[in-house]
């Protein structure tokens, strides 16, 4: 699976390894757990999939043991999302001798890996677990790689069943995107391959929505590339405060609950932070104003983050954020606040 694909990507420090055996794996688990001192429990008890998390001084290590799912090895590989995820290893051999020249690639991922593609394994592996039409653009923005252009159609044509996984699943995978530089051009490809406004129907009344001789773009793309913004502000940081740039970066870098980190939530909360404008919307003699989308936008942010499950501290944070943006504004004016 994915220790196989970072394997071949030249990746150092990977924490996540996938075990899989023929049959046995819990009772491999139980003593591996017992040998390395770390924490056995059940991920689905019906399927015996377990895991094992070593905590060092430095790194969590987890480890997850699985039975094969099918009759053998390659039937098992045949029910990954894509082809550099279906990859596998005799891990003996591997240990014996470093090589990554056994490679067990019955869909020839290690050449995807080379040209950098994510393509899935076979039709019909996107209906069977919608979360993957997300993933696709996760790993996108976490390994740099292109979807191949016949999963971007398969996306497209299914792209509304990603409303259909839990909260939770949808949640870590949206923010695991947004904790990434590049959050413009991975907001706007899952915008192309359909998939935004399933999950955020509040943004959707924005798309060409540009009222003002302040909107350049309609405010849907208005409010992600304020998402991208972030990019050129925390390299700016040095620059725009010596003194404090490395306590602000420091500060985004901390995580408000797992795969969250402040970063991500601000630009959570970029993204969502106009929501209200279309209904705040008026013009009097040619004056378009938004009066209360910044409080309106908040309320509604609280409802947004509720949808997704996140903590209250995240809920707090990006409904914070929307209901005082426009101050930066007012500080601006002429003559000052």
């Amino acid at each position: 699976g994915g220790s196989v694909r970072d394997l071949l990507i030249g990746k150092q420090d990977i924490k996540d390894i996938d075990l899989l055996m023929a049959s046995g794996s819990e009772d491999v688990a139980r003593a591996f757990a017992a040998a390395i001192g770390g924490s056995f429990f059940f991920l689905d008890e019906e399927r015996r999939i377990t895991r094992i998390v070593k905590h060092t001084d430095a790194d969590i290590l987890q480890f997850d043991f699985t039975n094969f799912e099918g009759p053998d090895l390659n039937a098992d590989l045949a029910r990954r999302d894509f082809t550099m995820n279906a990859i596998a290893l005799d891990l003996r051999a591997f240990i014996t001798n470093a090589s990554l020249d056994g490679l067990i690639d019955p869909f020839h991922g290690r050449e995807d890996v080379r040209n950098r593609l994510i393509r899935v394994t076979r039709p019909g592996v996107l209906e069977e677990d919608p979360l993957r039409l997300l993933r696709a653009v996760r790993f996108a923005a976490t390994l740099g790689f292109t979807i191949e252009e016949g999963t971007v159609d398969q996306i497209r044509q299914h792209a509304k069943l990603i409303a259909r996984p839990s909260p939770e699943r949808v949640r870590d995978e949206l923010f695991l995107i947004l904790a990434e530089r590049n959050a413009e051009r991975h907001l706007m490809l899952m915008d192309s391959l359909g998939l935004l406004s399933p999950l955020f129907p509040e943004l959707e009344p924005l798309r060409l929505f540009a009222p003002g001789k302040y909107h350049v773009h309609d405010v849907l793309t208005h409010s992600i590339k304020t998402a991208g913004y972030m990019d050129n502000v925390l390299d700016e940081l040095p620059t725009l405060s010596l003194d404090h740039g490395n306590t602000v970066r420091a500060h985004l870098e901390e995580r408000l609950e797992h795969l969250v980190p402040r970063k991500a939530a601000l630009r959570f909360a970029c993204l969502i932070h106009d929501n209200a404008k279309p209904e705040t919307f008026s013009n009097v003699d040619g004056h378009v104003r938004f009066h209360g989308h910044d409080n309106l936008g908040a309320e509604k942010a609280v409802s947004i983050c509720r949808r997704f499950k996140l903590s209250k501290d995240t809920e707090k944070a990006v409904s914070r954020v929307i209901r005082q943006h426009m101050r930066l504004f007012n500080l601006s004016a002429p003559g000052g606040p």
